[in-house]
């Protein structure tokens, strides 16, 4: 750095001392120099009195001397890497768990820094994680074979994505082919039962053979599956805590405390599949993610009620919230499920069974009057209208099950099960002479489920002649749970 000091002896005579503090000029040794306007004198000399220096001179020598310090810029890479994909071909088929076997030619007129590979869906959302190479050449063959391994993927298109940098230019290349979903797998069953002041949990495989049997005190609270995660979810109850099991492990991968051990806590329980959402007592709503950390609440801003059933319905969450003082009093409120806020609160004084989606913004509530009897009602979000849509007969509702969005299936407490059809409205009686403890339904089996007395029944959806298979429980079956590999 040069730092000029200009004095004037008179204005008649000015004078102007050069001062060299610190410096950098390549080649030349200014700390033994001095500059004068007749060249260059030895250092000894620098602290004389210097002759006037004409503005032209010392112009002169500044241009020369900044343009001399200045570095030459390094040189711009113009030049991107180039990619030739060899394999996979284009709108080449592979199922779930294949292998992809990927051949490309990389060159660079540099350095070729890294090299990715990954698959993604056609929004370029990444479905698997990225494969990496650092290959510190010019050229680089590659030649991997790539594992399909997520086994949530659905059938339909997707990218494989190719990303290379040398640093300072980076290409991008998509690669397009169709992928076959793996087929969804039953790996067995979870059995509930009640006992005089416990409940059983019994894992068993599709034949009904017992693998795993577990005791809790208190009585049987609900339970949920979550699939993607492999998930059994236990609600808890008076005493016992929420429990998230993993399925066929013994101990529970997280738990949930009562922190008021012998009073009600544990409201309802139930899961989008990914999440599970806990009700309770204290008036609120909770998404937790698979390990248990809290992520979304659900609260309704009238602290005099609590939620008793809650259920995801694409982008809305439906809950139904009970008062404490008056248990007839209730009210459906609808959240935006992806940040808790409220949207809709609409009375609806009856002992809700199951909410089912019908569309974005429609959904099925089965319940239950004051007078016990059964009731099928529509709810519109977008108006928050309850609309009865069909007349059942005077009797209870023990349970439900949706098959499709326009047919349900009603279990009712006088031994019949019914089917209503949203196409027609009609509701007609399927199953005679069957006390129903738990209906569910098996999408990928196409088959309905059946808990009664200590049996289960499985029917082909529509053909309900005869079960086509029952399995004898040892105890009364009030609840069971379908275990899928996803």
């Amino acid at each position: 750095m040069l730092i000029f000091n200009q004095e004037h002896e008179s204005q008649d005579n000015p004078r102007f001392l050069l001062l060299i503090y610190e410096y950098e000029f390549p080649g030349i040794d200014l700390a033994a120099y001095f500059v004068q306007s007749e060249g260059i004198v030895p250092k000894s000399n620098y602290l004389q009195e210097v002759k006037p220096l004409s503005a032209l001179y010392f112009l002169l020598f500044w241009v020369v001397f900044a343009t001399s310090c200045k570095k030459k810029p390094p040189e711009k890479d113009e030049s991107y890497p180039t990619i030739q994909l060899i394999k996979p071909s284009l709108g080449s088929v592979y199922h779930v768990f294949d292998t992809i076997r990927i051949q490309a030619d990389i060159n660079d007129d540099k350095i070729i820094k890294v090299v990715n590979v990954r698959l993604t869906d056609l929004q370029q959302v990444p479905v698997q994680t990225t494969v990496s190479f650092s290959p510190g050449t010019s050229h680089f063959n590659l030649n991997i074979g790539y594992d399909i391994y997520e086994h949530h993927l659905k059938s339909g298109y997707y990218y494989l994505n190719f990303f290379v940098s040398d640093g300072e230019n980076d290409i991008a290349f998509s690669r397009t082919i169709y992928v076959h979903q793996s087929p969804t797998i039953k790996l067995g069953y979870y059995i509930f039962s009640n006992g005089s002041n416990t409940y059983n949990t019994v894992q068993t495989d599709t034949n009904f053979i017992q693998k795993d049997n577990k005791t809790f005190s208190g009585l049987y609270n609900g339970s949920a599956i979550g699939y993607y995660y492999q998930q059994l979810y236990l609600n808890g109850n008076l005493t016992e805590p929420f429990r998230a099991f993993e399925f066929n492990k013994a101990n529970p991968l997280w738990t949930y405390n009562n922190p008021n051990p012998g009073t009600a806590y544990f409201s309802h329980v139930n899961s989008d599949d990914k999440n599970v959402y806990i009700a309770h007592t204290d008036g609120k709503v909770i998404q937790y993610d698979h390990l248990g950390t809290p992520k979304i609440q659900y609260t309704y801003s009238n602290t005099e009620f609590y939620p008793v059933y809650s259920a995801v319905q694409d982008l809305r969450h439906t809950a139904i919230f009970q008062s404490k003082v008056n248990p007839v009093l209730k009210k459906l409120i609808d959240f935006n499920a992806s940040n808790g806020v409220a949207l809709k609160e609409v009375p609806v004084n009856l002992s809700v069974v199951n909410i089912f989606l019908k569309s974005a913004g429609e959904s099925y509530i089965v319940a239950n009057d004051q007078a016990g009897f059964g009731e099928l009602l529509l709810y519109t979000s977008t108006t928050g209208i309850l609309s009865s849509i069909a007349t059942l007969n005077s009797a209870k509702i023990i349970s439900s099950c949706q098959i499709s969005s326009t047919k349900l299936l009603i279990a009712m407490d006088d031994d019949t099960v019914y089917e209503y059809d949203n196409k027609t409205g009609n509701v007609i009686p399927l199953l005679n002479g069957i006390k129903v403890n738990k209906l569910r339904y098996s999408e990928p089996e196409n088959l309905i489920y059946i808990a009664s007395g200590n049996q289960l029944q499985l029917f082909k959806a529509g053909q309900y002649a005869a079960p086509v298979k029952t399995f004898t429980h040892a105890q009364v079956i009030i609840d069971f749970q379908i275990i899928m590999n996803k």
